[in-house]
C-alpha cells in the first residue's frame, strides 16, 4: 500500500492509475451517500464553468457530512438517487437545484438546457433527453429550499435545442439587450424541403442566423468546410449570418448586440442594469454597489448604529444595502 507506483487521491484510496476524482473516491461513500451539486452534473454530463471541474461534492443523507480532503461534503434529507456509470448521483431535478446554489444564473440556465436537450445525434447507450421540461418542473414545484427558486427561474428560460453553453449566454445576452426568443436548433430548408443545415440561433421572420463558432469550426478542416457550404447556402436564399466567437460574448457583449441588432434591423439602445432581475441574481449598477458598500463601512465603523452586513450573491454584484440610523456627534443615534 506504499508502493511508489500507487497514488493516493484521497486517504485509504489506493489507483494504479489517473482516475477521475469522483471514481477515486467511490470507495469512500457510504450507505445513502450519493454524487451531487457540480459532480452530479458532470455524471450528466451538463456544461460545468472552469474551476469547478474536479471537485468532488458528495452529500450524505443517512450519516453526518463526509470530511477527506480534496471532498466537498453536504448533508440533506433522504433524496432518490439515480445510478449513472454504476455511481450513485443526484437526480436531473435535484442536480439543477444543487447547482443553483454553487454557480451563477447562466450557468445554472446552461446546465438545464443540457438535461432537457434532445440532441441530433444519439448516443445508443445514454438515452435523451435526461428529463423533460414538464418532469423538471413538476419536481421544482414539489420541491423546498435554498437553490430552488434559482432554479424555477433557470428552466424557464430553458430552451429545447441548445447544444453548448455558450449558445446559451449568447442566447441570454440577447434577451437581456431586449431582443426577442430566437429559434434554438434552427432547421434551415430551401424551397425543395432538402435541408441546408442546423443553425444556433434563428429568426426566421427575419431571416436572420447567429451562430456560435467555437474552436471545433476553427480547428477542423471538415467542419470548417461544411461551414463554408452551409453559410453560403443560407445567403443564397436570403438569410444574413452572423458569426459571434467567445470573445464577442465574454469581453464584447456590446458590440455583438450591436452586430446582431444591425442585422435585424433593431435600433439599439443601453437599457439600464437595473431593469432586469432574475430572483436572486439581480443585476445593479456601479453607483450603487459604491454607495451600498460605502454605507455598510460606516455602519461597520460605528459602534451604536444598527449592525447590517452586505448581501453577497455567488458571481454577481450585491443588491444596494439599507442601514441604519447614522450616529450624531454626540455619539447617540440619531432620528
Amino acid at each position: 500500500m506504499r508502493g511508489r507506483d500507487l497514488s493516493r487521491p484521497f486517504h485509504g484510496v489506493r489507483t494504479t492509475r489517473t482516475v477521475p476524482a469522483a471514481e477515486a473516491y467511490a470507495p469512500r461513500l457510504r450507505a445513502g451517500d450519493r454524487f451531487s451539486h457540480t459532480t452530479a452534473a458532470e455524471f450528466w454530463g451538463a456544461p460545468v464553468p472552469q474551476g469547478f471541474e474536479g471537485k468532488v461534492h458528495v452529500t450524505a443523507t443517512r450519516a453526518q457530512r463526509p470530511r477527506a480532503r480534496g471532498c466537498v461534503g453536504h448533508e440533506a434529507a433522504p433524496a432518490p438517487a439515480i445510478r449513472r456509470g454504476g455511481f450513485p448521483v443526484s437526480d436531473p431535478a435535484q442536480t439543477l437545484i444543487e447547482c443553483a446554489t454553487l454557480l451563477g444564473f447562466d450557468d445554472v440556465v446552461a446546465i438545464a438546457d443540457h438535461l432537457i436537450l434532445d440532441p441530433r445525434v444519439l448516443d445508443p447507450s445514454d438515452p435523451r433527453p435526461h428529463a423533460s421540461r414538464d418532469e423538471l418542473a413538476a419536481a421544482l414545484a414539489d420541491s423546498r429550499g435554498h437553490g430552488v427558486r434559482a432554479a424555477r427561474s433557470a428552466l424557464a428560460l430553458a430552451r429545447e435545442g441548445v447544444e453548448s453553453p455558450m449558445e446559451t449566454r449568447l442566447r441570454l445576452l440577447l434577451r437581456r439587450a431586449g431582443f426577442p426568443d430566437p429559434r434554438c436548433g434552427y432547421e434551415l430548408r430551401r424551397a425543395d424541403g432538402s435541408t441546408i443545415g442546423w443553425f444556433d440561433l434563428a429568426w426566421p421572420e427575419r431571416r436572420v442566423i447567429a451562430e456560435y463558432d467555437g474552436d471545433l469550426h476553427r480547428t477542423s478542416t471538415r467542419q470548417y468546410e461544411r461551414d463554408i457550404r452551409r453559410f453560403d447556402d443560407a445567403a443564397e436564399i436570403g438569410w444574413r449570418v452572423v458569426r459571434i466567437r467567445q470573445h464577442g460574448i465574454l469581453m464584447a457583449p456590446a458590440d455583438t448586440v450591436r452586430r446582431i441588432g444591425r442585422a435585424l434591423g433593431r435600433q439599439i439602445r443601453r437599457e439600464p442594469p437595473e431593469r432586469r432581475n432574475y430572483g436572486r441574481f439581480a443585476t445593479v449598477s456601479c453607483g450603487q454597489r459604491a454607495a451600498a458598500r460605502s454605507q455598510a463601512w460606516r455602519t461597520r465603523c460605528s459602534s451604536t448604529a444598527v449592525s447590517t452586513s452586505l448581501r453577497l450573491f455567488r458571481y454577481r454584484q450585491p443588491l444596494p444595502v439599507v442601514c441604519g440610523p447614522r450616529p450624531s456627534k454626540s455619539g447617540a443615534a440619531g432620528p
